[in-house]
């Protein structure tokens, strides 16, 4: 511990030196002039000094200035022969801890010393402890701030209809942490680029993507990080006034949020896949409606053809009318059994019931409206800020 001696008369300058090497980091300053601009240069923890010297009083440092460092005052103890009541009292009143009188014994002064001394270390224990509860509290506040912003949005992802929906709730509910980011979504070798702080593509940040995506769950570069899962990549560029250490945010928030954001994702694709094959399905069942009408259509009118060419027909004007009915329903049947629809209508039912089924399916699962067909994923991002 620093001790800065106050001393005008060398040979007690030196008794104290020698007297409190042994416990202490010993200065010695021949007036209050010369001691006050010590204490600008270094904390003292402790001031052995006179009442007064050269018309000044010790109460002058309990006004220097010290380092700015330190919010403590150094403790400062006189040692004087004025023993006068008034003077006491006005050295308590000035600031001065403690008081000695001349002649004192040495044993007992060293003792309070050293007591002093042991108060100090365990206020600036405190004082430490203090700081690390506050550093502690701080980052415990700001991991709570990030598992909650990571709950609210994922809970805010379920109701995503798009790609860009996706990208769009997340960038914000970073950007209204301090956190800006941007995001890369890949499927089928199309790589999606959204980003919430630019209004177009960003070619070297591009690059990055294209660079980073397959190292790992993050990676950490100068003052940004990137976050990897298997179809999406997060860039966090810049992170505002967060007091919590970057990489650990990244950390809790790779490890934790990026794999549950691939799997919207990927859900999102898969309602996706299963949308376009309900639309599909749909078509198909529309299209063989029209096959079945029209096969229907068609034999009706051949039955029709067959029974004008057996009743008008020349050759057959001497059968009976019984025998010409005979012959109708004779090559009806021949027409029928060459014209069998059975297979077909059996297709249809099939395929109406799969149409029900998944309509049903989608309806129950799916956060779209599914009454009409759906745009392509190109046509969902229009409007979005691209990166």
């Amino acid at each position: 511990m620093n001790l800065l001696v106050v001393e005008p008369d060398d040979i007690q300058a030196e008794i104290y030196q020698l007297s409190l090497a042994e416990a202490f980091f010993v200065d010695v300053a021949d007036s209050f002039e010369n001691a006050r601009i010590m204490m600008r240069d270094k904390y003292y923890q402790l001031v052995v000094c006179e009442w007064e010297i050269e018309r000044e009083k010790a109460s002058c440092l309990t006004h220097a200035s010290y380092k700015p460092d330190y919010a403590a005052s150094p403790v400062i103890v006189v040692v004087s022969h004025h023993a006068e009541e008034e003077t006491m009292v006005e050295a308590y009143n000035g600031g001065i801890s403690y008081y000695f009188t001349k002649p004192y014994t040495i044993v007992p002064f060293y003792e309070t010393l050293l007591a002093i001394q042991d108060q100090i270390e365990a206020l600036q224990q405190l004082e430490h402890d203090k700081k690390q509860s506050v550093i502690a509290s701080e980052q415990a506040v700001n991991r709570a701030a990030i598992y909650r912003l990571g709950l609210e949005t994922l809970g805010k992802l379920n109701d995503a209809k798009s790609v860009a929906d996706i990208a769009h709730i997340t960038l914000t509910a970073l950007k209204e942490q301090g956190i800006h980011a941007a995001l890369e979504f890949r499927h089928n070798n199309r790589p999606l680029y959204f980003d919430g702080k630019s209004d177009s593509c960003d070619e070297t940040t591009v690059k990055v993507f294209t660079t980073l995506r397959k190292q790992g769950e993050y990676f950490s570069f100068g003052q940004r990080l990137m976050l990897n899962a298997e179809h999406v990549s997060m860039l966090l560029k810049q992170t505002g006034n967060l007091t919590i250490p970057l990489q650990s945010v990244l950390t809790d928030l790779g490890t934790k949020f990026m794999p549950l954001l691939n799997m919207r994702y990927v859900a999102l694709l898969q309602e996706q896949a299963l949308f376009d094959a309900g639309n599909d399905v749909n078509k198909l069942v529309n299209k063989l409606h029209d096959v079945l009408i029209d096969r229907r259509d068609q034999k009706h009118k051949l039955s029709s053809r067959v029974r004008n060419v057996v009743v008008e027909d020349k050759s057959t004007g001497s059968l009976k009318d019984t025998d010409k009915e005979a012959l109708v329903r004779l090559l009806q049947q021949a027409t029928d059994s060459t014209l069998n629809d059975e297979e077909l209508i059996n297709a249809d039912a099939l395929l109406a019931g799969i149409a029900a089924r998944m309509h049903s399916r989608l309806v129950d699962l799916s956060v779209r409206e599914i009454s009409g067909e759906d745009d392509d994923l190109d046509d969902e991002l229009r409007g979005l800020e691209y990166f």
